[in-house]
């Protein structure tokens, strides 16, 4: 099977880089970090990996006039140098089907300075948040998701969920799509917040009094020096995290494309990656 090679445009502000250090080992070092494209989406991304790499890497920070290329392995002290929590940065981002550790993984090839701060609160903001790859069909729409593919370049297929929640991107997968086809498509990355509501106390301070005494009526009145309201208050209770079809470029659909025995031979079990196996 062929790799599907996918590309990942996206913008926003630097999150989580001020303190990060690279994970290192004998064949690899890497640099992950946030990128939050809206006020509740952050996604993870990562700079390097293959210590004998030959990719390379775009970067472009503050008070540069021309874009740098270097080395992909030298652009993760260089981002740590250039770049901080809360920047603004356009990233373009190469995607691959990680198997062994079952996901897919956000690998950097440019990243710019933005020239303007990015206000998610502005009236014209529009999040950039899409990532263009073909995918393999592996099954039929269940509902509002269809589970695909993702080949690397082992030649190996990482199955994925994609949310089908448009109602016109599900009615094409649902009436035109089939398993076997390979789909140019569109995807949001999402990272969301999923809040709750709680109940908090809310003390609200009154004179204090020293003891219980009675009125003249015998009301029997002091003895509490504060009172306990409670309010709702919205919490954090982890992440929801989804990939969702926004658009599909049809006219890129291969119809039949791969049988059913070449689908299930490609998703067989990975073997645990070695030295031998970096593809530089």
């Amino acid at each position: 099977m062929e790799q599907t090679k996918g590309y990942f445009k996206a913008k926003g502000h630097i999150w989580n880089l001020d303190n990060k250090e690279a994970y290192t080992n004998s064949a690899v070092r890497s640099l992950s970090f946030g990128i939050q494209t809206d006020k509740d989406n952050t996604i993870f991304v990562q700079v390097g990996e293959w210590k004998n790499t030959t990719m390379r890497v775009k970067i472009k920070g503050a008070g540069m006039t021309e874009v740098e290329e270097i080395n992909e392995q030298d652009s993760i002290d260089k981002i740590k140098e250039l770049f901080k929590d809360g920047d603004s940065v356009f990233l373009n981002l190469r995607v691959e089907a990680d198997t062994y550790n079952n996901k897919l993984k956000y690998l950097v090839n440019q990243i710019y300075v933005e020239n303007e701060p990015i206000d998610f609160e502005s009236k014209d903001f529009v999040e950039t948040n899409e990532l263009n790859t073909p995918v393999v069909i592996i099954a039929p729409v269940n509902d509002k998701k269809i589970t695909v593919g993702m080949v690397n370049y082992k030649q190996e297929l990482l199955e994925v969920e994609l949310s089908l929640s448009d109602s016109d991107v599900k009615t094409y997968f649902t009436e035109t799509v089939k398993v076997g086809d390979l789909v140019k498509v569109a995807i949001q990355v999402n990272r969301r917040p999923n809040y709750i509501e709680v109940e908090e106390p809310e003390i609200v301070e009154e004179p204090k009094v020293d003891e219980t005494r009675k009125t003249l009526k015998g009301k029997i009145i002091g003895g509490e020096d504060s009172k306990k309201n409670s309010k709702k208050k919205r919490k954090i209770d982890g992440y929801i995290e989804s990939l969702e079809i926004v658009d599909v470029d049809t006219v890129k659909t291969e119809k039949g494309k791969y049988t059913a025995e070449e689908i299930g031979g490609a998703s067989e079990e990975p073997e645990e990656i070695s030295e031998e196996d970096i593809p530089f």
